[in-house]
């Protein structure tokens, strides 16, 4: 009679272990379109002016891109510790649940850095980033117990799925941005009041320039203007920054009225603005703009005719992925990459506007004075 341990090992097949990994990696592409999806919706729901429907493609693509490849990490690292006796505590969901609290916990991550704790410095942003992987741990147990074991009966439809969407959102491509003129009509009659010119300097300090007693010669033409200007002496704006100011300058309004207050936010339809009250009194109105905060997505773009503006990358504010890479890895010590440069590289590609990056300096100039003469 033999007696004495035994063990039995089983061998899994590589056609078996193959099918295992692509149900895996499936998952990935599953999680990165319900994360973008619910993203998209919440920015809907909340009203965001920015939210262009042409920017749905690229954002899924983006998501799905970055989920796959976490997937496929995460199901290669499974697939090793299948091969180790570890293998027994590895039940089918885990890697769907290892995902998801992964995505659960990086965008929550993602929404404290962007939104409460915008001026977070290292090493804190190290600290938070490591408390956002500890609350994997947690996140994980409870969603291996809630996803059901047969969660991956059919992995076709992860990977058909994402693709259908993809394919259904791809018409909004062809949703133009709002960069031409008003198209409202405009007053039959021709003002005969004075020709009216806004010149706004951005980032320009009011003490550095010669009219106001400064020592270097740093802004001849404005100074020349001014000798035969009325000058004010205590001028006052309305916000430390581009967009609010600028639209209270066009609207008479404080940024509590107006609501342009942050990065994401973009003038109302409803707040009339000085372009369009002079463009019904009969002027040809024209935007002429090299800031890429002052041009029609912002909602600058009301009441001119004519309109010549630069864009700006929308990815970087709207949505969280890109922001996850900007606010984390950008500030990580060991991570010296530009996540800026290749999120709006990917973003243009999807973004034909974003493309005309030709107005600046003498071009601008030269635009300005054409519609002048032209006028």
């Amino acid at each position: 009679m033999l007696t004495g341990m035994t063990s039995v090992s089983r061998v899994i097949p590589m056609n078996e272990g193959s099918a295992r990994l692509g149900r895996d990696v499936s998952v990935g592409p599953l999680v990165g379109t319900v994360l973008a999806l619910t993203e998209y919706i919440a920015h809907m729901v909340r009203g965001t002016p920015l939210l262009l429907p042409s920017l749905l493609p690229g954002m899924l693509i983006l998501y799905i891109l970055y989920w796959l490849i976490t997937g496929l990490v995460t199901a290669v690292i499974l697939a090793a510790l299948r091969a180790t006796p570890l293998r027994g505590a590895l039940p089918e969901r885990t890697q769907a649940a290892l995902l998801a609290a992964a995505a659960v916990a990086l965008t929550g991550h993602a929404v404290l850095v962007t939104h409460f704790l915008i001026d977070l410095r290292r090493p804190w942003t190290i600290l938070l980033f490591g408390a956002a992987l500890f609350a994997t741990v947690p996140l994980f147990l409870l969603f291996r117990k809630v996803i059901p074991p047969s969660h991956r009966a059919r992995p076709a439809l992860f990977t058909l799925l994402p693709v259908l969407i993809i394919a259904v959102s791809l018409p909004l491509q062809l949703v133009p941005e709002r960069r031409g003129g008003d198209p409202s009509p405009r007053s039959g009659t021709t003002s005969a009041g004075p020709n009216i010119f806004l010149f706004v300097f951005d980032t320009l300090r009011f003490d550095h320039t010669g009219t106001y007693g400064y020592c270097r010669a740093t802004t001849p033409a404005i100074d020349s203007l001014a000798r035969t200007s009325v000058v004010f002496d205590r001028a006052y704006a309305s916000s430390s920054w581009t967009l609010p100011s600028t639209a209270s300058l066009l609207t008479s309004r404080y940024p509590s009225n107006h609501g342009v207050q942050e990065r994401a936010d973009a003038l109302s339809e409803r707040v009339e603005t000085l372009p369009e009250i002079l463009r019904h009194a009969g002027y040809h109105t024209g935007l002429f703009s090299g800031n890429p905060f002052v041009e029609p997505n912002f909602g600058f773009g009301k009441g001119f005719d004519t309109i010549h503006a630069t864009t700006r990358p929308m990815y970087l504010r709207l949505f969280y992925l890109p922001l996850y890479l900007q606010r984390t890895y950008a500030r990580l010590g060991f991570f010296s990459g530009d996540s800026d440069r290749w999120v709006v590289r990917y973003e243009s590609f999807w973004r034909p506007a974003l493309k005309k990056e030709w107005i600046e300096g003498d071009e601008l100039e030269r635009e300005l004075f054409r519609w002048i003469d032209g006028e």
